[in-house]
């Protein structure tokens, strides 16, 4: 029988260690995994895939898990043996929450795009005020403003769509939040994602 307790922290040491390898690949690499994880063959609509998808998910963004480690993080997120690992768990541990302060931004610009309160945004809403002007990609003229608003619901679901979930705003945004150091410049930068500063 495996004890979890005796190995949780040589995992959350692994974690750690891959944690610092996604981060060196870019910002968004870790925000954008949920989308990547939902988009396999073996999600289960919920927040599970088989062995196979969840390694190639991580190859995919050129993290490669050494075997040993690969078997821990099996043993702690695959509770029944199935063969079938709970990305979120993994996901949880990696990015954890934002603090307060973050949470609070977050929550405030999803709450101008869901007005009703119904868990669900509107793209449309969120396009007329979108801000992409600072990109690099759009100040050279490489993309147009509506080819990047365009990349950038691709960051919350694989098949573009006009609505985000709270769920896929916040999993983008935790992700995101990681890679930035600075509370303020976070805000900042969300805010202004969408003039609001």
């Amino acid at each position: 029988m495996f004890d979890v307790s005796l190995y949780s922290n040589r995992y959350f040491e692994i974690i750690s260690k891959y944690r610092q390898k996604l981060l060196e690949k870019g910002a968004n690499t870790i925000a954008t995994l949920p989308r990547n994880f939902k988009s396999r063959p073996s999600y289960d609509g919920v927040n599970q895939v088989n062995t196979t998808d969840f390694f190639e998910v991580l190859s995919s963004c050129g993290l490669h898990i050494i075997k040993e480690d690969a078997s821990l993080i099996c043993r702690f997120i695959d509770k029944t043996g199935s063969n079938m690992l709970n990305f979120e768990e993994f996901l949880f541990a990696l990015r954890g929450r934002p603090n307060e302060e973050r949470q609070n931004v977050i929550d405030y610009v999803y709450s101008i795009f869901d007005k009703e309160h119904t868990g669900v945004a509107d793209a449309n809403e969120m396009r007329k005020v979108f801000n992409c002007q600072k990109h690099p990609k759009f100040k050279m003229g490489k993309l147009s403003e509506s080819q990047m608003f365009y990349l950038y619901m691709k960051n919350f679901n694989n098949q573009v769509k006009m609505t985000v979930t709270k769920k896929e705003w916040d999993d983008y945004y935790a992700g995101l939040s990681l890679a930035i150091d600075n509370d303020n410049h976070f805000c900042s930068l969300l805010k202004n994602q969408f003039k609001l500063e």
